[in-house]
């Protein structure tokens, strides 16, 4: 493993053994470049660089973006403005 300013190169059986480790790396911020014999071949990058999104849908081509506010509990005000 290389390191450099916020971004390190792995090799790809470290990629394979270590994989939920460096997801976690990269959703703090740093990028990581997967090398085949010294090579690199693909980058994991952030998504998002704010970290008050998150995102969400499964749908082969969509995926949306939403504040964390979404998540928030509705109150009585919220429900006439959805018919409820």
């Amino acid at each position: 493993m290389t390191k450099s300013n916020h971004a390190i190169n792995i090799n790809l059986y470290e990629a394979k053994t270590n994989l939920s480790r460096f997801i976690n790396r990269v959703q703090h911020g740093e990028e990581i470049t997967i090398c085949k014999k010294n090579i690199p071949v693909a980058k994991i990058v952030p998504l998002f660089e704010n970290k008050d999104e998150s995102f969400i849908g499964c749908a082969k081509a969509f995926v949306a973006s939403v504040p964390k506010s979404f998540f928030d509990d509705l109150t009585e005000s919220d429900l006439p403005g959805m018919g409820l």
